[in-house]
């Protein structure tokens, strides 16, 4: 049906975006490791401070999407994992600074 072949194709897309992505640590070079940064940490972390005081406002929610591989280290995908990792932290911690407001 139309709908498997959106889902084979959506898995599809996942595993070349994943491909595109496994490069050995040493191999890496600064602006591949800048670009993955951006999309997985600092492009959310833009996002949440732009839109804080609307947040803050309506008491709203913030969900960032995190990854098993903030834990679980996987070879060849050093700088998602890591850009990952630093998703959490910065999640955790954002919840911690944000109780106070409700």
């Amino acid at each position: 049906g139309r709908v498997s072949d959106t889902r084979s194709l959506r898995r599809f897309s996942d595993f070349c975006l994943l491909l595109e992505l496994a490069i050995p640590i040493l191999d890496a070079d600064m602006p591949t490791a800048q670009a993955i940064f951006d999309l997985n940490c600092f492009g959310p972390m833009r996002t949440v401070n732009v839109f804080a005081p609307l947040l803050i406002a309506s008491q709203g929610h913030i969900i960032n999407m995190g990854s098993i591989s903030s834990t679980l280290c996987t070879p060849y995908l050093a700088l998602y994992n890591a850009s990952k990792a630093a998703l959490v932290s910065y999640s955790d911690t954002l919840r911690i600074e944000l109780a106070p407001f409700g």
